[in-house]
Formats: C-alpha cells, sequence, structure tokens
C-alpha cells in the first residue's frame, strides 16, 4: 500500500478433524482443475461459435435476394444447424430460471459443474463415483471438442472457400 510491502510466511493447514493425506489434496485440486479448464474451453468455444453464426446471419440479411449467392445462404444455414446442435450438447439454451432445470434438460456444462459443486468440499478424498464421472465427462467433451474442430476445419473452411469463389464484396451497402 503507498509503495509499502509487507511478507509473511504461513503455512496452510487441513480442516480440524479431517484427517487426510496430503496426495488427497492434490487429487481434489487435479480434478478441479480439469473441470474449471473444461468449463472455460467449452464456454470459449460457445461464444466463438455463437459470432460466427452472428456473422453467417449478417451475410444472409445483405445477400437477401441474391441468386449467385444462393449456395453460399445454403452453406450457412446447414453450417448454423450443425453449430447449434453442437452448443445444444454442451448447455441448455432453453433454461433461463433456477425452475427451468425441471423443465429441459441439464446439458454438459451444468453436469461439469454440479461435479465441482460436489467435488469442492471440505473433505478432500475423490470418491470412485466422483473421478467415474469426471472421466466420463471429460471423455464427452472430447469429442464434442473434436466436432467443434470439424465445425470450424470444414464446415467454416468450406464456407470460406465458396465465398471466395463467388467472388462476394467483402463490404456490401444494401439498397434500402
Amino acid at each position: 500500500m503507498d509503495g509499502q510491502q509487507t511478507e509473511r510466511t504461513f503455512r496452510v493447514l487441513a480442516q480440524p478433524g479431517i484427517d487426510a493425506p496430503p496426495e488427497a489434496y492434490r487429487q481434489q485440486q487435479e480434478a478441479l482443475g480439469k473441470i474449471d479448464a473444461a468449463i472455460r474451453d467449452m464456454h470459449n468455444a460457445v461464444g466463438q461459435l455463437r459470432k460466427v453464426t452472428s456473422q453467417i446471419k449478417s451475410y444472409e440479411s445483405l445477400l437477401e435476394g441474391n441468386e449467385k449467392a444462393k449456395p453460399l445462404l445454403e452453406k450457412g444455414e446447414a453450417l448454423k444447424g450443425r453449430i447449434t446442435q453442437w452448443e445444444e450438447s454442451l448447455i441448455q439454451p432453453h433454461q433461463k430460471t433456477f425452475q427451468d432445470v425441471i423443465n429441459f434438460n441439464n446439458r454438459l456444462n451444468a453436469e461439469l459443474m454440479y461435479l465441482r459443486s460436489f467435488i469442492d468440499v471440505a473433505e478432500p478424498a475423490l470418491t470412485k463415483g466422483a473421478g467415474e464421472r469426471l472421466a466420463d465427462l471429460v471423455r464427452e467433451w472430447s469429442a464434442l471438442s473434436k466436432e467443434r474442430d470439424s465445425i470450424v476445419g470444414e464446415g467454416m473452411a468450406e464456407f470460406n472457400a465458396m465465398y471466395r469463389e463467388l467472388e462476394l464484396p467483402a463490404l456490401i451497402l444494401k439498397e434500402e
């Protein structure tokens, strides 16, 4: 504060009454780290692909009625559908309130967040069931991550190639 610095050494102790070896704490933190990384990657990917969907919608608006661009718009519609299907495997877009979990099934991100809350407790011992569930969810995210890579590497690449082939202008002034 105001250019002054104070240093102290300290030791972090386990909660009294919990007799767990350091390895249990390490495993707990490792599991929490995996969950946090998966959720962060997942939400970043959803945000990125939502921006792609928004761009496709902009092209739809700008190129509406352009016969030359019709195949491109069809490709964009298919790409949007693929993105939506992928996204709905990850998150439940229909849940808006705490009561919506009754009406709409949780998706992968909610399952990971629930597991995180189950693991992030004072007792660090990771149960066999929690470890197995984490492995299942990480495998599911891995498969969906590969689908995201396919959407980007194939679907978006095809859309971009078609856009270049059609020699459409980058900036379009739509007549009103």
